[in-house]
C-alpha cells in the first residue's frame, strides 16, 4: 500500500502535516525521528511503497541523513 511517511521532530507541525494529508486521503504513517523510521522499516520485513516527507534539521539523525540512509 502507498502512504506518505511523514518525518518531523516537532509534535505540533508533525500532527498539522498529518492532520492536513488525511484530511486530503491520503494514508499517513508519521514518526519523530529518523532513526523510528529505520527501525520500522526493518520491522515490517517488507518493501514501503510511498512518499517520504523528511524535515531537514532534526537532532541526530537529519532528514538529509536519513534520505541517504534510505
Amino acid at each position: 500500500m502507498q502512504r506518505v511517511i511523514l518525518v518531523d521532530d516537532e509534535a505540533a507541525v508533525r500532527d498539522a502535516l498529518a492532520f492536513l494529508l488525511d484530511s486530503r486521503g491520503l494514508p499517513v504513517q508519521a514518526f519523530d525521528s529518523g532513526e523510528a523510521v529505520l527501525q520500522w522499516l526493518d520491522a515490517t520485513g517488507t518493501p514501503v511503497r510511498g512518499c517520504f516527507l523528511l524535515d531537514v534539521r532534526m537532532p541526530d539523525m537529519s532528514g538529509l541523513a536519513l534520505f541517504d540512509a534510505l
